[in-house]
Formats: C-alpha cells, sequence, structure tokens
C-alpha cells in the first residue's frame, strides 16, 4: 500500500508506550477497589496492615494497575506534600544494599551515599521519614528473586515496626510472577501478607481483542491498522501467557516499521520482523541491565543452543571460558559460574533443571527460555 499524502500513521503514540496509564482499565475491577483502599491507607498512614502483594505472569496489568490506582487517588494525594512513592524493579535492584540505597536517594537530596552499609542506609532513611513526618508507599516490582534468594531482607523489610515506630515505617506493595512463592515463604511473611494478596488470571481471547481495539483507536489513524493485524497480535498474546504487554509492543514497534517504510498501513511482515527483536517475557531494559559476565553467559548459550535445546553445565562454561580468552577477559571461577546461573534462572533469562535417565551421572541442563535466541543474538550483539 502507497504512503498516503499528509497521511501519518499514528494519531497519538504515546497511547502504547508501556507507561501510558488509560483512563479506564477494562476486566480489572475486581481487584481496582482492594488495592484503592491499601494505597488510600498507606498514604496517610492508616490501617491495620502495610504490606500488600500482586501476583501475575508478565503482561497480566500489574504495573499498570498500581500505577492507575494512584493517578485515581492523586485529587487527594497531592494535598498530602508527605506521601511519597518510592518504585524499585528488583531486576535492576538485586541486592538489599541496592534496594536501600534507592530508597533513601529518593525520599532525601542530596545526601552522600557513600560509606553506608545496607542496614545504615535502611536506618538513615527511616529517621527522615520521621523527621519529616512522611508517608512512603515502595513498589517492589518484580521481587520474585528476592523471596527466593533473600527472603531474611523481605523478613527484616517487614520486622521494621518492632525497631521504629509504625509511622515510620513504609508500606510495601510487592509484586510477583509465580504465585506459588506464597506457599514456599517463611510461615511469618505468609501471616503478615495473608489478606493482603491478589491474583491477576490471565486474559482470554475476547478480552485481549477488546482491549487493543481500544487502545489501537486512541493510537492509530483510520485504517492504519486492519482487524486481521489485531486478531494476529491478539493470538500471540495468548499463546505467551495472555501477554497484552507483548501485543502492546507488537503494535507499537510494527506501527513505527510501517511508518518508516511509507506504508499507510500495517501488514504481517512487519510484526514478523519486529517480533524477531522482541520477547514476550523479557524486557530489552532487564537484559541490558545485566552484568558483562551474565551478558556474556548468555550469548555463550544462545551460541550453544543453535544446535542443541539444552546444554550441560560443563559445555557451558567451556564455551563461556572460550568467549572470554577471545575478549582477553578473566573467567569467573566455577563457584561464582554456579551463582551467576542460579541468578539468570531466578531471573527468568534461562531455564536450569536435573538431567533424567540416559546421561551418565547428574548434572545440570541449561537452555533458552522458548524462542528467545534471535532475541538474545540481536540485542547481546549490539
Amino acid at each position: 500500500m502507497v504512503y498516503k499524502l499528509n497521511q501519518k500513521m499514528f494519531r497519538n503514540k504515546n497511547k502504547l508506550r508501556l507507561d501510558y496509564i488509560p483512563s479506564q482499565i477494562f476486566y480489572r475491577e475486581l481487584y481496582i477497589d482492594k488495592l484503592l483502599d491499601f494505597v488510600e491507607r498507606a498514604s496517610l498512614n492508616f490501617g491495620d496492615s502495610k504490606y500488600f502483594m500482586i501476583s501475575g505472569s508478565s503482561g497480566s496489568g500489574k504495573t499498570m494497575l498500581i500505577n492507575y490506582v494512584i493517578r485515581k487517588l492523586e485529587p487527594k494525594i497531592d494535598k498530602l506534600t508527605s506521601f511519597k512513592v518510592v518504585s524499585i524493579n528488583c531486576k535492576h535492584d538485586r541486592t538489599p544494599g541496592m534496594i536501600s540505597k534507592t530508597i533513601l536517594s529518593k525520599i532525601s537530596d542530596n545526601i552522600s551515599l557513600k560509606g553506608y552499609s545496607s542496614e545504615e542506609m535502611l536506618s538513615k532513611s527511616l529517621h527522615i521519614i520521621k523527621k519529616n513526618r512522611l508517608n512512603v508507599l515502595i513498589i517492589m516490582e518484580n521481587s520474585d528473586i528476592f523471596f527466593k534468594q533473600n527472603p531474611q531482607f523481605i523478613y527484616k523489610m517487614m520486622r521494621l515496626n518492632e525497631v521504629f515506630p509504625r509511622s515510620s515505617c513504609p508500606s510495601i506493595i510487592f509484586t510477583v510472577q509465580n504465585k506459588e512463592l506464597l506457599k514456599k515463604i517463611d510461615k511469618e511473611i505468609f501471616g503478615i501478607l495473608v489478606g493482603n494478596t491478589f491474583h491477576m488470571k490471565e486474559y482470554n481471547r475476547e478480552q485481549i481483542k477488546n482491549v487493543l481495539r481500544d487502545r489501537s483507536s486512541e493510537a492509530f489513524n483510520y485504517e492504519s491498522i486492519s482487524e486481521k493485524i489485531i486478531d494476529i497480535c491478539v493470538e500471540k498474546a495468548y499463546l505467551n501467557k495472555s501477554n497484552i504487554k507483548y501485543a502492546i509492543k507488537l503494535l507499537l514497534l510494527s506501527g513505527t516499521s510501517a511508518d518508516k517504510a511509507k506504508c499507510s498501513q500495517i501488514k504481517e511482515e512487519h510484526i514478523q520482523n519486529v517480533s524477531l527483536n522482541i520477547h514476550p517475557e523479557l524486557d530489552e531494559s532487564d537484559l541490558n541491565n545485566l552484568k558483562l559476565t551474565e551478558k556474556m553467559i548468555l550469548l555463550a548459550l544462545t551460541d550453544l543452543s543453535e544446535t542443541t535445546e539444552f546444554v550441560s553445565m560443563g559445555k557451558l562454561k567451556s564455551q563461556y571460558n572460550e568467549i572470554c580468552k577471545k575478549n582477553s577477559i578473566k573467567p569467573i571461577n566455577h563457584t561464582w559460574f554456579w551463582l551467576t546461573i542460579r541468578d539468570l534462572a531466578d531471573l527468568g533469562f534461562i531455564n536450569k533443571r536435573l538431567s533424567g535417565k540416559g546421561m551418565r551421572g547428574r548434572t545440570t541442563l541449561i537452555s533458552l527460555p522458548e524462542n528467545s535466541q534471535s532475541f538474545f543474538r540481536n540485542i547481546l550483539l549490539i
């Protein structure tokens, strides 16, 4: 289709941004009131419980729901100069020290963060909260890795009121992808969270389609996108755990690609081309935020995955060592390599399992997430 004079692909491209908050959220009414009540109480530093957990697969709308509720309360919150929201992505801030540093930097300007331990930064934050009479809401997104690897830090955060005045302790919303975490966590933590949790159900096909139609009508100009293209995005999202975030990414990037090619309408080829550079459950920003060693291990696994699905720990270590040698980098030792594999698995970048019958001995087998090879290669080699 030829590009028509003065015709633009997008009416408002921002409507497809992942941080865009729509005026109405469909099919999430059951969750809104409960979270709305919690956040309002947090803004006033009032209520019996200061902790909340939301579980749901990637793209189920956890972050959007939280931001929607906060925006809905803005008329009230704006009058409360003492209320602060601190958002933390635990895939980026992966240690207690990084979490404590982020909290302290967000609630206090012009403060030196050098030389403080994790506990000292957290203690200093609470003293600032108390001194300035702040009501703080911390949103710990993607906190699965902390519940798996560092539950004692979570427990400490939720027991601050035993050391500091309750009014000085922040309220916290945890978001996780794995709802089974609640069954595995410490009984004390479970006891604190019980009653203040919900799991966001996956969207069905019809719901995904209605959401995409609504968002497309706001984002694209008339005739820029067909019903067929929406159906393709719906199917891709549904087959990937009903991941609406993935579908919206496809719409944004395929529309941008079509616009650059001076096409007046998105075609199937635009979707197929951009789908090579995105993954349903993995974000480019998360991948870019990894340490150099982690990226090199992923690159080694990507190389080996061209010929086999599962790779032994030994073969992966050898391929990683080879990449280090080519780049004049000293490789990490076996213990650190094993710990890094554990971290990458807990972050969702790789899958690992013990070998079964047919293999001599017991070894850990590593694989990439489904349909992620081109995604990793395109980004890691940039």
